[in-house]
């Protein structure tokens, strides 16, 4: 692996940040509307990806090449833990592609390059030629790479590569067309499927194809080949697989920029796009599957967001300005959206947002009730950066909540429940470097940040 450079550890929570952070304990929200604006990120570049790391309880934005984050210069990559949002060493100036944590490190991929963070340093693990990475997941405990590349570290892998954490490999001998791309996977029923626009030197396998750990296979007799523009987004739900991208049923294909497979055979989705637009993203969320884009309809009603309750398509919203969502993702049992948009349904919001319901009846009939704020639980945590102690002091009435502190790979090191208003912990045990805090009050409402030991 080549090590790319070290950074110097970068504060989360400055005793002005914590400060500013106690005016916003109880934000108020503006419910008339239904999306709102999630912090400030900009400046004239969409967003493209969201990635919710669980380890540390933190979301993570990147691409599009965005260049501030809550007036925090950053290079195209963000981080929030759901009140303000920081920035993170990256050496892409338009941002990471594709994010995930492997290995206990995050993984980001930058065009041609894949690096591992791990609170400290960046290192290189990857590297394609002659295309580019567009997509990455983890299964089965090894790390996939797709993109329009020949090869991977010197490894002759055509669109697909996987790591084991040592060694990059190819699945197998497969060559992929020329200029074609694989763009998104999902794992199903213990196969993986792999979407794009890619095709086999054979014509089979157009534009969707199943791995089952020894080969490639055809899904459904290859009954997407043909009029399949490409696929861009897949979505495990109610033990089907869906599958968003640019076909049409007029071309051959079973229905219209949306297909779900149950594993056999091609199931009723409940109706198309019509074109010209795509879905960007699917995302399970309160247990129905929702669809977001740059289509402009669902079901020939006027839509750029949809939700599948199971038996219908309900329209959630008709305008997305100036353009689409790019990606979706649920976090703190919230779902975020982020892409080139400037304003949804009338309501002014900036390339990231975060849906709140307000008083919205969608085209099934279903209306959202009004939701009350969620309470935030942002502690003063001081000194910072720290030597022999630091305090987490608490705003509020007395309850009780759980203090858990993670070293920079995300190792539990300390955790403490309290109904104190201020807990003083020993630092004598703790090494220098970064750590991170989450937050759990009684009513499993939880925050996150971080704090510095230096000595």
């Amino acid at each position: 692996m080549g090590r790319i450079f070290r950074v110097r550890p970068i504060v989360f929570n400055t005793m002005k940040k914590a400060l500013l952070g106690l005016f916003l304990v109880f934000p108020v929200l503006a419910f008339s509307q239904n999306w709102q604006q999630v912090g400030s990120i900009g400046f004239s570049f969409q967003t493209r990806n969201l990635f919710v790391d669980s380890t540390l309880n933190l979301l993570y934005c990147t691409g599009g090449g965005f260049s501030y984050a809550d007036s925090i210069p950053v290079n195209g990559c963000a981080q929030s833990n759901g009140i303000s949002w920081d920035s993170i060493p990256i050496v892409n100036p338009h941002g990471a592609g594709s994010i995930l944590r492997y290995n206990s490190k995050l993984c980001f991929s930058t065009f041609s390059h894949i690096l591992t963070w791990d609170g400290m340093e960046l290192d290189t693990i990857g590297k394609c030629t002659p295309g580019a990475i567009s997509f990455m997941s983890v299964f089965n405990g090894e790390l996939y790479a797709l993109g329009s590349f020949d090869s991977m570290n010197g490894i002759s892998a055509s669109r697909i590569a996987k790591y084991d954490g040592n060694v990059w490999s190819a699945l197998d001998t497969t060559h992929w067309g020329t200029g074609t791309v694989m763009a998104c996977a999902a794992l199903f029923q213990g196969d993986i499927y792999v979407g794009g626009n890619m095709v086999r030197y054979d014509g089979s396998m157009n534009r969707l194809a199943r791995w089952d750990g020894s080969q490639w296979n055809v899904v459904g007799n290859d009954a997407l080949a043909g009029g399949l523009g490409g696929i861009g987004c897949m979505a495990v739900y109610n033990n089907d697989l869906w599958i968003g991208g640019l076909f049409f049923q007029s071309m051959g294909n079973p229905y219209d920029g949306i297909a779900r497979w149950d594993g056999t055979q091609w199931l009723d989705p409940g109706g198309g796009i019509d074109f010209p637009g795509q879905p960007a993203a699917l995302e399970v969320y309160n247990n129905e599957l929702w669809m977001f884009g740059g289509f402009t309809t669902v079901i020939g009603i006027p839509a750029c967001v949809a939700r599948w309750n199971g038996t219908d398509w309900c329209t959630v919203g008709d305008t997305f300005y100036p353009s689409g969502v790019s990606d979706a993702a649920v976090y703190n049992n919230e779902l975020y959206i982020c892409g080139g948009f400037r304003s949804i349904n009338g309501d002014t919001v900036n390339f990231i947002s975060k849906w709140v319901g307000g008083n919205y009846s969608d085209s099934c009939g279903n209306t959202t009730g009004v939701e009350e704020p969620t309470r935030a639980i942002l502690p003063l945590v001081y000194p910072n950066p720290a030597s022999d102690i630091v305090t987490f002091q608490f705003s509020g009435s007395p309850e009780s909540r759980s203090i858990i502190i993670y070293d920079q790979l995300g190792k539990e090191v300390w955790r403490e429940e309290t109904n104190e208003s201020s807990m003083i912990i020993s630092l004598q045990e703790f090494a220098e470097g970064i750590y991170f805090y989450s937050i759990i009050n009684e009513a499993g409402q939880s925050t996150t940040g971080k704090f510095i030991v230096a000595r």
